[in-house]
């Protein structure tokens, strides 16, 4: 897809992933067998920004349900900029926990290059979710805490090696069972984002 470098530009000031990021994966979280759904999910958040920090007071994620489907279609945009990024989310119920995956949604773009697919690559990233009324908290899967373990040689999830980074490829089985086994570890799961309704 052709984007505008100006846009682009725009784009990766806009996103929310600032400095640290959620990590990438080959395979998805979920299976076809997962069919969770909240309606408490849909609606407009914004994002809660961190004590001090007002770069993403602007933000509003945006969920809407994919049709009949167990997808939510998600849109992360700026009140103060054109453009924005879109996924496809999937909740995940593995034992006591919910989490959640996004993949790129390259199926709502018409044509409009001020919307990119998120991640820009056909990938999943996944995390741990809360939802309530009117607050979500996700934290997602750390890259930088993939990238020590990694260097640490304990890194247990299959992956590719590249010149800097780990790229996961675990299977689907592989990365549930780890999720399961790390869903209480706030260093795994630390990259943090909160989100309230607006109203």
């Amino acid at each position: 897809m052709k984007t505008n470098p100006f846009v682009a530009a725009v784009l990766l000031a806009a996103m929310v992933m600032a400095g640290c990021a959620p990590e990438n994966s080959l395979f998805p979280l979920y299976t076809n067998n997962d069919k969770v759904f909240d309606e408490n999910l849909l609606g407009e958040w914004r994002q809660v920004p961190a004590a001090g920090d007002t770069s993403d007071k602007d933000q509003r994620w945006v969920f809407f349900r994919d049709g009949d489907s167990f997808d939510y279609k998600t849109s992360l945009i700026s009140l103060e900029r054109k453009g924005g990024f879109l996924a496809k989310g999937r909740l995940v119920r593995l034992g006591n926990f919910q989490f959640i995956d996004f993949e790129p949604d390259t199926t709502s773009l018409d044509n409009n290059e001020t919307l990119v697919p998120f991640p820009f690559l056909p990938s999943h990233m996944f995390g741990r979710i809360w939802i309530e009324k009117n607050s979500v908290r996700i934290h997602f899967l750390n890259d930088d805490w993939v990238k020590q373990q990694w260097k640490d040689g304990h890194l247990t999830l299959a992956h590719a090696r590249s010149a800097t980074d780990p790229v996961l490829n675990a299977t689907t089985e592989e990365l549930r069972k780890f999720c399961l086994e790390h869903a209480e570890d706030k260093e795994a799961f630390s990259e943090n984002y909160e989100l309230e309704r607006v109203k």
